[in-house]
């Protein structure tokens, strides 16, 4: 990279998991938890020796157990994938986390992280409501900011990544989660990266993914009486190991936030001149010669 960002690991959410008591899971959310625990390593390979060491003496069980409160909460991998930048209110998910915004009503960016088992589901979006988010102050987006705006409410994590699970999928919902958005461009081009996306994931196994709104340095439209602020680009960076996770790859996206149809071609561009225009630092759990090579020089036709 050409910059150099602050590498926040905020490795406090790694540490400060669910303490809920054990219920019993789904099996996705068994394959998640599996899934996590790999990926935690990522950002915290000595935390996870300390661990596996103070719990070396205790019975198989109770091991178990304690991975499954430790490895659950993915916030602490989602996180890690976006440092630096502005400041925002970190909402953790059960399959994404956002950081929300309060004074534009949406997020700074969500990031998750895709699986091939999480591509497709029985849970559909079929039945589930846009909803306030309680966790963050008023005012905030609701229903009524939508209504006849001429903007669609658009997903940053799509129900499409989140029909593994009725929660997630519900959680997919939050307004929080939404932006807005054209129609044409909801329905159309960024649909259509949203399923590339799973396409991907499920060729390589696994992509790590962050979106969000761009705000140009201009007077913004607002819409609704809680006065969302319509952005006027949106972003999409994604990240690979590959097939045999020692080819790691990325892209990054710019969609303007009006109707238009186009190639996918025409909206890539390097990662590194997503993070020269938001000021976030993507991956940067990557060793630095690696993150330097791959955010610099997108190839789509390398995917």
């Amino acid at each position: 990279m050409k910059f150099h960002f602050i590498k926040i690991f905020a490795l406090a959410s790694v540490v400060v998991l669910s303490t809920a008591s054990c219920r019993h899971q789904s099996a996705p959310e068994q394959e998640q938890e599996g899934e996590l625990a790999e990926m935690t390593s990522f950002f915290d390979t000595s935390l996870s020796q300390k661990s596996k060491k103070k719990n070396k003496n205790k019975n198989k069980q109770n091991q178990q157990q304690q991975n499954a409160k430790h490895n659950y909460d993915n916030s602490a991998v989602n996180t890690g994938l976006v440092a630096g930048g502005k400041n925002g209110q970190l909402l953790k998910r059960t399959a994404y986390t956002v950081s929300y915004n309060k004074d534009t009503r949406c997020a700074n960016w969500v990031a998750w992280v895709l699986t091939s088992n999480h591509t497709s589901g029985s849970f559909k979006r079929d039945g589930h409501k846009f909803k306030e988010d309680n966790e963050v102050p008023t005012p905030r987006a609701t229903n009524d900011d939508y209504y006849r705006s001429g903007y669609n409410r658009g997903h940053l994590c799509p129900s499409g990544d989140n029909k593994w699970s009725e929660k997630t999928q519900s959680e997919s919902f939050f307004f929080t989660n939404i932006s807005p958005m054209r129609r044409d461009l909801d329905g159309g081009d960024w649909n259509e990266l949203e399923m590339k996306c799973r396409s991907w994931a499920n060729k390589y196994g696994k992509l790590y993914i962050a979106c969000g709104p761009v705000y140009k340095n201009q007077e913004h439209k607002k819409i609704g009486k809680n006065k969302v602020v319509v952005p006027e680009q949106y972003f999409k960076v994604v990240m690979t190991f590959g097939k045999d996770g020692n080819s790691p790859k990325a892209l990054g996206f710019i969609y303007d936030n009006r109707s238009g149809r186009n190639d996918l071609s025409y909206y890539v561009r390097s990662v590194d001149e997503i993070e020269r225009i938001t000021g976030f630092d993507f991956f940067p759990f990557l060793d630095d010669t690696i993150e330097n090579r791959i955010e610099a020089n997108p190839n789509l036709r390398d995917w």
